[in-house]
């Protein structure tokens, strides 16, 4: 690819709108591209030229070393940057590997970016646990849904809930929470 060419993508794809131009795999292509051209660019004069962080670029190159199995998955499940990036640290650890990271990436489709986060931190801190164990902890800490309960109060109700929640020392979304959770495990009416 000419470097002509690449900058062209790269402006494409970091300015501007939410919907890119290009695949993650041409992106990332087009990153390399300039990265090899040492002459002109590196991460830092990348990072300003794009008005983008060091680390995105180089989260953004790490693509392109990912095994073509992977890339050909990030393409079909349309992955993003951070995903990518986070299947080549699973593929390149020294305790998973290739096949590892292609469960994961399996997984990876459905959660959002804190989710892989999350997931990806037990796999590499914690090597001896299997996929679906490091899965279990992940969802602890991100539960699958929060519902958000809107309820209408007079402002007397609404002086005596902040009151109490001052007297417990919670804040007013946690003494609700509390009062609410313990109604409908104890059954209380």
């Amino acid at each position: 690819m000419k470097e002509q060419k690449a900058v062209a993508i790269l402006m494409a794809n970091l300015k501007g709108a939410k919907n890119k131009r290009s695949d993650l795999l041409t992106f990332a292509e087009a990153t390399r591209t300039l990265l090899n051209n040492t002459k002109r660019w590196g991460i830092k004069e990348m990072s300003k030229y794009f008005g983008t962080s060091q680390y995105m670029i180089r989260q953004i190159d790490k693509i392109n070393d990912l095994d073509d199995k992977l890339q050909k998955l990030i393409l079909k499940d349309n992955l993003g940057i951070e995903t990518s990036y986070h299947l080549w640290r699973i593929e390149k650890s020294k305790d998973h590997g290739l096949n590892v990271a292609v469960e994961a990436e399996r997984l990876f489709k459905d959660m959002k970016s804190d989710e892989v986060r999350t997931f990806v931190h037990f796999m590499l801190k914690n090597p001896s646990l299997s996929i679906s164990q490091c899965k279990e902890l992940s969802d602890k800490i991100h539960p699958d849904k929060i519902r958000i309960l809107a309820l209408p109060l007079d402002e007397s109700d609404y002086e005596q809930l902040i009151t109490n929640a001052k007297k417990k020392k919670l804040k007013l979304h946690e003494y609700v929470m509390n009062e609410i959770l313990g109604v409908t495990k104890h059954g209380k009416n």
